[in-house]
């Protein structure tokens, strides 16, 4: 049920833009493809691996971070946030 009610929203919006003589909006810009090996860089773990996230220290950026290392950076600090790090899961007794 939803894709059709996007369909027929998209659909107004080309209609409202057409009633008006204006081409709709366009986003600049163009398609960038991402290769994930599966070894070096994973979509789990950026290639950080298990020891890489419980990892005190964060991935290294460089001066300009590239996407890749953004990206990597970003999976440390969000798998840091949900998981305990602590040995145990710092688990009152």
């Amino acid at each position: 049920m939803k894709p059709r009610l996007l369909g027929v929203a998209g659909a107004g919006l080309l209609v409202a833009f057409q009633a008006f003589g204006e081409a709709p909006p366009v986003v600049p810009g163009s398609v960038q493809i991402a290769i994930y090996d599966g070894i070096t860089d994973d979509l789990l773990s950026a290639g950080l691996n298990l020891e890489g996230l419980q990892s005190a220290t964060p991935p290294a950026l460089s001066a300009e971070p590239t996407p890749a290392e953004l990206r990597r950076r970003a999976i440390y600090n969000n798998y840091r946030g949900i998981v305990d790090p602590a040995p145990g899961g710092a688990i009152p007794e």
